[in-house]
Protein backbone atom coordinates (compact mmCIF):
# COMPACT_ATOMS: atom_id res chain seq x y z
CA UNK A 1 0.00 0.00 0.00
CA UNK A 2 1.34 3.33 -1.33
CA UNK A 3 0.74 7.00 0.88
CA UNK A 4 -1.60 7.96 -1.34
CA UNK A 5 -3.79 4.70 -0.70
CA UNK A 6 -3.58 5.61 3.14
CA UNK A 7 -4.46 9.20 2.62
CA UNK A 8 -7.87 8.39 0.53
CA UNK A 9 -8.20 5.64 3.33
CA UNK A 10 -7.78 7.99 6.08
CA UNK A 11 -9.84 10.77 4.05
CA UNK A 12 -13.11 8.58 3.56
CA UNK A 13 -12.90 7.11 6.84
CA UNK A 14 -12.93 10.23 8.59
CA UNK A 15 -16.00 12.00 10.18
CA UNK A 16 -17.42 14.26 7.96
CA UNK A 17 -17.86 17.73 10.00
CA UNK A 18 -19.94 20.99 9.66
CA UNK A 19 -18.05 24.04 9.47
CA UNK A 20 -17.80 25.74 13.25
CA UNK A 21 -18.52 29.07 12.38
CA UNK A 22 -22.49 30.60 11.77
CA UNK A 23 -23.49 31.41 8.29
CA UNK A 24 -22.86 35.54 7.82
CA UNK A 25 -25.09 35.99 4.86
CA UNK A 26 -28.73 35.42 6.91
CA UNK A 27 -31.81 37.68 6.08
CA UNK A 28 -32.59 40.53 7.69
CA UNK A 29 -33.88 40.43 11.47
CA UNK A 30 -32.44 37.38 11.79
CA UNK A 31 -32.29 36.11 15.81
CA UNK A 32 -29.43 33.46 17.01
CA UNK A 33 -28.28 33.35 20.47
CA UNK A 34 -26.18 30.56 21.80
CA UNK A 35 -25.71 29.73 24.72
CA UNK A 36 -22.23 30.05 25.73
CA UNK A 37 -22.78 34.13 24.40
CA UNK A 38 -25.97 34.61 26.15
CA UNK A 39 -25.44 37.32 29.16
CA UNK A 40 -27.18 37.18 31.51
CA UNK A 41 -28.45 39.81 34.24
CA UNK A 42 -30.26 40.37 37.52
CA UNK A 43 -33.86 40.23 37.33
CA UNK A 44 -36.12 43.52 38.19
CA UNK A 45 -37.03 43.31 41.64
CA UNK A 46 -40.59 42.15 40.44
CA UNK A 47 -39.02 38.70 40.90
CA UNK A 48 -37.49 36.60 43.22
CA UNK A 49 -33.92 37.67 44.75
CA UNK A 50 -31.70 36.01 43.02
CA UNK A 51 -33.15 35.38 39.77
CA UNK A 52 -31.74 36.13 36.34
CA UNK A 53 -33.07 37.82 32.86
CA UNK A 54 -31.86 37.68 29.56
CA UNK A 55 -33.78 39.44 26.26
CA UNK A 56 -33.62 37.21 23.17
CA UNK A 57 -36.33 38.94 21.28
CA UNK A 58 -37.91 42.21 21.43
CA UNK A 59 -38.24 44.48 24.75
CA UNK A 60 -40.94 43.03 27.28
CA UNK A 61 -41.22 46.25 28.53
CA UNK A 62 -42.95 47.31 24.83
CA UNK A 63 -45.43 46.71 22.69
CA UNK A 64 -44.86 43.53 20.55
CA UNK A 65 -43.62 40.23 20.55
CA UNK A 66 -40.27 39.03 23.41
CA UNK A 67 -39.06 35.99 24.24
CA UNK A 68 -36.80 36.37 27.74
CA UNK A 69 -35.10 33.84 29.31
CA UNK A 70 -34.89 33.74 33.10
CA UNK A 71 -32.30 31.19 35.72
CA UNK A 72 -33.85 30.93 38.99
CA UNK A 73 -31.94 30.01 41.89
CA UNK A 74 -32.70 26.74 44.56
CA UNK A 75 -35.79 26.96 46.16
CA UNK A 76 -37.34 30.07 44.44
CA UNK A 77 -40.54 30.81 45.02
CA UNK A 78 -42.91 33.71 42.51
CA UNK A 79 -45.88 34.14 44.82
CA UNK A 80 -49.81 34.09 43.41
CA UNK A 81 -49.46 36.64 40.52
CA UNK A 82 -50.87 37.01 36.70
CA UNK A 83 -50.19 38.56 33.51
CA UNK A 84 -51.88 40.93 31.21
CA UNK A 85 -51.38 38.19 28.40
CA UNK A 86 -50.70 34.60 27.87
CA UNK A 87 -47.40 33.40 28.97
CA UNK A 88 -45.68 30.92 27.06
CA UNK A 89 -42.88 28.82 28.54
CA UNK A 90 -40.32 26.52 27.84
CA UNK A 91 -38.36 24.74 30.59
CA UNK A 92 -35.30 24.66 29.28
CA UNK A 93 -33.41 23.20 32.38
CA UNK A 94 -34.24 21.78 35.89
CA UNK A 95 -37.76 21.51 37.01
CA UNK A 96 -40.62 24.21 37.69
CA UNK A 97 -43.61 24.02 39.58
CA UNK A 98 -46.66 25.80 38.73
CA UNK A 99 -50.08 25.77 40.48
CA UNK A 100 -53.46 28.05 39.87
CA UNK A 101 -55.70 29.62 42.39
CA UNK A 102 -56.04 32.31 44.67
CA UNK A 103 -53.56 30.86 47.43
CA UNK A 104 -50.39 29.05 46.97
CA UNK A 105 -50.63 25.51 47.41
CA UNK A 106 -46.94 23.49 47.33
CA UNK A 107 -49.24 20.37 47.20
CA UNK A 108 -51.14 20.88 44.13
CA UNK A 109 -48.66 22.63 42.01
CA UNK A 110 -47.53 20.55 38.23
CA UNK A 111 -43.89 19.78 37.75
CA UNK A 112 -42.77 20.47 34.79
CA UNK A 113 -39.36 18.86 34.09
CA UNK A 114 -36.90 20.19 30.59
CA UNK A 115 -38.21 19.89 27.44
CA UNK A 116 -42.27 20.48 28.80
CA UNK A 117 -43.75 23.45 27.47
CA UNK A 118 -47.41 25.24 29.28
CA UNK A 119 -49.17 28.40 28.90
CA UNK A 120 -50.39 30.03 31.44
CA UNK A 121 -53.75 32.27 30.39
CA UNK A 122 -53.79 36.07 30.69
CA UNK A 123 -55.76 37.32 34.15
CA UNK A 124 -55.26 33.92 35.67
CA UNK A 125 -53.38 34.03 39.44
CA UNK A 126 -50.67 31.59 39.40
CA UNK A 127 -48.21 30.52 41.72
CA UNK A 128 -44.41 29.23 40.81
CA UNK A 129 -41.40 27.47 42.69
CA UNK A 130 -38.47 25.55 42.29
CA UNK A 131 -37.06 22.87 44.66
CA UNK A 132 -33.26 21.75 44.52
CA UNK A 133 -32.22 22.78 41.70
CA UNK A 134 -31.50 25.53 39.64
CA UNK A 135 -34.01 26.03 36.82
CA UNK A 136 -34.30 28.02 33.24
CA UNK A 137 -37.55 28.76 31.65
CA UNK A 138 -37.66 30.51 28.31
CA UNK A 139 -40.65 32.76 28.51
CA UNK A 140 -42.46 34.37 25.23
CA UNK A 141 -45.39 36.60 25.00
CA UNK A 142 -46.63 40.28 23.86
CA UNK A 143 -45.14 43.15 25.68
CA UNK A 144 -45.97 44.58 27.67
CA UNK A 145 -45.80 41.93 29.93
CA UNK A 146 -45.73 42.56 33.83
CA UNK A 147 -45.88 40.77 37.07
CA UNK A 148 -48.69 41.33 39.08
CA UNK A 149 -49.40 40.45 42.53
CA UNK A 150 -52.82 40.55 43.35
CA UNK A 151 -53.90 43.54 46.39
CA UNK A 152 -53.85 42.54 49.60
Amino acid sequence: MNIFHLFLGVLLLSPITQAEEPQQNVPKDTIRHWPHSIQWQDASATLPVGTQITVLEGNPKKEGMFTIRLKTPKNMLLNVHQHPGPERVTIIEGDIYVGFGDQLNQDVATKFSAGSFYVNPKNKNHYVFTKDKVAIVQITGMGPWQVVYPKE
